[in-house]
């Protein structure tokens, strides 16, 4: 409330957090009923930057013409921005998927944020998150990486080295 938020739902009790994920399930199963397919952008921003992040995410979705969903956890600064598909072929889907992406990405890291906020990084936001986190924080991982796994074997194929790919 101190942030401006307009009411707070505390799940304080077993069957409110029940009610919470159903809503939140029914919510994510209507965007893909919706579409032949989407992608999530998962981000985490301070909790007193959410409302300008999502706003910048309309922002993007009305710029570049594509319909752009939101809902998140709040009390964590958690957003899950759904890009929707919308019937745009393979190449144009592709092409604005990732552009709507890099501005989503880039906006939370402006706003304080990091790439993800509960579902890891994986191959699929590893653009993103090479080119927002600072080279010093990516050669800590590497050196981490290094001295837990020296062949570099575990996650065989994807474990690169972050922006490198390892060498046998």
């Amino acid at each position: 409330l101190k942030l401006g938020a307009v009411d707070v739902l505390l799940a304080d009790t077993d069957e409110r957090k029940e009610s919470i994920w159903n809503a939140r399930g029914a919510f994510l199963e209507a965007i893909k009923g919706s579409t032949e397919s989407m992608d999530e952008c998962d981000v985490v921003v301070p909790r007193d930057r959410i409302a300008a992040f999502v706003k910048k995410s309309v922002e993007i979705g009305k710029e570049m013409q594509v319909r752009i969903c939101s809902f998140g956890h709040a009390g964590d600064g958690n957003v899950h921005l759904c890009v929707v598909r919308d019937g745009r072929d393979e190449e144009t889907w592709q092409r604005e998927m990732h552009a709507n992406m890099d501005l989503a990405y880039h906006k939370a890291y402006e706003l304080g944020g990091v790439t993800s906020g509960e579902h890891g990084i994986g191959l699929t936001k590893r653009r993103y998150y090479l080119r927002e986190t600072p080279k010093e924080n990516l050669a800590a991982m590497n050196a981490i990486k290094t001295a837990l796994d020296p062949r570099h074997i575990l996650n065989d194929k994807k474990s690169y080295l972050w922006g490198e790919e390892h060498e046998e």
